[in-house]
């Protein structure tokens, strides 16, 4: 016949009362309770040690249960003997959960009433539960309920050490006296109960193994030295973060320590990079921030003819008197001639404009779908009405900063009918402070 399982949670940090589980009188062996033991609401890790569990419970009738339980990892299971279910009414039990780590140990503490003071012993005391026996009426061959101690005659050191620290308990309620009497091949333990009635049972020491296999080697040691150094097994390490600033000896980073990328520009000192670490060629365009060559930085007789675009020069840029006989090119006079011979019948006037605003819409660009634009580097194109302007006029302007020392707006203009115009790189909004349309000489 199968058993009827109760499967609770016992934790052994709770108080109180923690669950009841329902029987009927008389029955045995039919039912079985699997307690899960939580820590906390964890599971509880029980160790490596010998492990004894008892249910320990006192009957309606006042007569007591000791009796053994199983244990499989965190899991304890008590079967209810036809003792446990003897009495109706409620059953008020808890285990007594006891751990040995060293058998010799413990039958030592024992014959030298130790126990208490050993620690080869460990006695964990579980929350009480409750099993309600109902009662079965017209039940003529009712069982007589006697004390009863299973879990004394289990031969092994932990029932000797679950004898003992149970002996309290049991003794503060008045119950039973359990003693311990150690012999040449064992020890007897011996309960009285509260009528004066003994019982005895005898422990016999088993013989002794044989050896045990060699177990596995052991991993490596290691030793720590001071607050930096470490020695595993024959090779001397090093502690991670060991190496401070004072272990290390002067030059004692040379580059082959240093991992690439690794110096970033916090790590630089002040004035660090000199002429003589900038590798020819290094310093590109895209290197050089926006106005960071100023005329202090342009060496004398630098700037020669291949880095002055086309159109750049213009009447501004040109010093009073600067253009000499030597300057001329052959034929120039007759050129200025041809001039002012045609001025004789139309005499336009220099004109003068200012505050021109410029948005960027106001610009196109001569590069689109493949065209060549009028300047090369000045892409884009931007045409500004202008009464009374000609061809016969050179136009000049001035522009608003941070755009006129930008690089970005070309430093000529062109000149048409009633406009001018003038180039940018990109499109820009700007503002003409001031234009001047000067008559051609």
């Amino acid at each position: 016949m199968n058993k009827s399982i109760y499967n609770e949670k016992l934790d052994v940090q709770s108080s109180g009362v923690q669950f009841t589980v329902n029987a009927n009188q008389n029955e045995a062996l039919s039912r079985q309770l699997i307690m899960n033991i939580t820590d906390g609401g964890q599971e509880f890790d029980f160790g490596s040690g010998e492990m004894t569990a008892v249910l320990f419970a006192t009957k309606p009738d006042g007569t007591i249960l000791y009796n053994t339980c199983s244990v499989d990892g965190s899991v304890v299971t008590y079967t209810f003997t036809q003792q446990t279910l003897a009495t109706a009414g409620e059953v008020k039990a808890r285990l007594l959960i006891v751990a040995v780590d060293n058998v010799e140990d413990a039958l030592d503490a024992i014959e030298n009433n130790s126990l208490g003071a050993s620690d080869t012993v460990q006695v964990l005391y579980s929350p009480e539960f409750c099993i309600y026996v109902n009662a079965v009426d017209g039940y003529d061959d009712a069982v007589e309920s006697t004390n009863e101690y299973t879990a004394l005659t289990t031969a092994a050191a932990s029932a000797l050490a679950a004898a003992t620290a149970a002996n309290t308990a049991a003794s503060s309620a008045g119950n039973v006296d359990i003693s311990l009497s150690s012999t040449s091949s064992g020890a007897t333990i011996t309960v009285t109960d509260k009528n004066g009635n003994t019982s005895s049972a005898s422990i016999n020491n088993g013989a002794k193994g044989d050896k045990g296999d060699k177990g596995d080697k052991g991993d490596k040691g290691t030793y720590t030295m001071g607050s930096s150094m470490q020695a595993p097994y024959d090779v001397l390490d090093v502690k991670d973060g060991g190496i401070i600033t004072v272990k290390l000896a002067a030059s004692a980073v040379t580059a082959s320590k240093i991992a690439d990328g690794n110096v970033t520009a916090n790590k630089l000192a002040s004035e660090a990079v000199t002429t003589a670490k900038i590798y020819p060629g290094a310093v590109t365009n895209d290197r050089i921030a926006e106005k960071t060559i100023t005329a202090s930085r342009i060496d004398d007789y630098a700037i020669t003819e291949a880095k002055i675009s086309n159109g750049a020069v213009s009447a501004l840029k040109i010093a009073d008197g600067a253009v000499t006989a030597s300057k001329l090119a052959a034929n120039a006079l007759s050129a200025y001639l041809t001039l002012v011979s045609a001025a004789s019948t139309y005499q336009p006037k220099n004109l003068y404009f200012s505050n021109i605003s410029v948005s960027s819409s106001d610009w196109v660009d001569e590069s689109e779908n493949g065209a060549t634009p009028t300047y090369t580097d000045y892409p884009f194109k931007a045409v500004i009405t202008a009464s009374g302007v000609t061809s016969n006029h050179i136009v000049d302007v001035i522009f608003d900063e941070p755009y006129a020392s930008s690089g970005k707006l070309a430093g000529v203009c062109k000149e048409g009918s009633g406009e001018f115009y003038i180039y940018s790189n990109e499109a820009i909004g700007c503002t003409i402070l001031s234009a001047k349309a000067e008559v051609k000489q």
